[in-house]
Order: C-alpha cells, then sequence, then structure tokens
C-alpha cells in the first residue's frame, strides 16, 4: 500500500501541452467505476423496498404512552382500531402531544406506507381515562448499511 494516496496514480498521468493530465484510459476507468458504485447503491435501495416478511401486534392502548417496536424497520403497516375508543398515533418521533393528532376511529384501518424500511417506532394513546385495543399489521424491509 502507497504511504501518499496520489502515488497510486503514478503512471497514469500524462503532459499535454506542458501540464500533467491523468491518461484518458484512466479517466474513462475511474468514470466507469464510480458509475458502476452508484448503479448498485441504487440496486441496494430498490430492493430495500421488497418486503422480505410480515409481522403482527395486538395491542391494549390507554391514555399513557404505548410504543410498539417490532425489533425491525418496517415499510409500511396498517393500523386498525378495534375500539373501544379513539387511538392517536405517531410513527418515529413524539414530537408533541400526541393527542393533537387527527384520531382513528373504531373500526377504522389507517395505512402508513414510507415505500422504504424507515418504520422504527409507532408511538400510541387513548383520550384520558380510555383504552382501546389495536392491530398492527407490518412489511419488514431491510435496511440498508
Amino acid at each position: 500500500m502507497a504511504d501518499n494516496p496520489l502515488d497510486i496514480l503514478k503512471g497514469a498521468e500524462i503532459m499535454d501541452e506542458g501540464r500533467r493530465v491523468v491518461r484518458p484510459d484512466v479517466m474513462q476507468f475511474l468514470v466507469q467505476a464510480s458509475s458502476l458504485s452508484q448503479l448498485v447503491r441504487m440496486r441496494k435501495l430498490g430492493e430495500s423496498a421488497i418486503p422480505i416478511k410480515s409481522v403482527s401486534h395486538r395491542v391494549l392502548v390507554n391514555d399513557g404512552l404505548v410504543v410498539v417496536d417490532s425489533g425491525e424497520p418496517l415499510i409500511s403497516f396498517t393500523l386498525v382500531n378495534d375500539g373501544p375508543a379513539l387511538v392517536y398515533f405517531r410513527v418515529n418521533k413524539i414530537g408533541g402531544p400526541l393527542r393533537d393528532e387527527a384520531p382513528v376511529n373504531l373500526n377504522q384501518a389507517v395505512i402508513v406506507d414510507f415505500n422504504f424500511p424507515v418504520i422504527e417506532r409507532i408511538y400510541l394513546t387513548c383520550a384520558l381515562n380510555s383504552t382501546a385495543q389495536v392491530r398492527i399489521f407490518g412489511k419488514v424491509g431491510v435496511r440498508l448499511a
């Protein structure tokens, strides 16, 4: 391994009108290698949107904060409120009172789809002194390294 990373370019330079420039064949190789690297990253990104399995949770929600963490990143999920109370939720970050969100009504299903595996946590709560049973059906994806 060279002590100086620029030593790798020795022999890859030529003189052109009194200037040192990288040989055209070396420049072409570098551009192709960079393009191939980008294509590999794009393919991995596309593959991350393909679900690898499904998960489901049945959760009793109360007027406190309930956190659902599937342990694996979700691409999407469907939340079904079996009631009897209204349910409020947020994804990944709390960022203020959950009851500021639009409620999920009794027997209502809400679909949340990010197209990529970025859903780590679902925060849930009910109105004060209320409870509700919810079902969550999620699709797990592979997080990119």
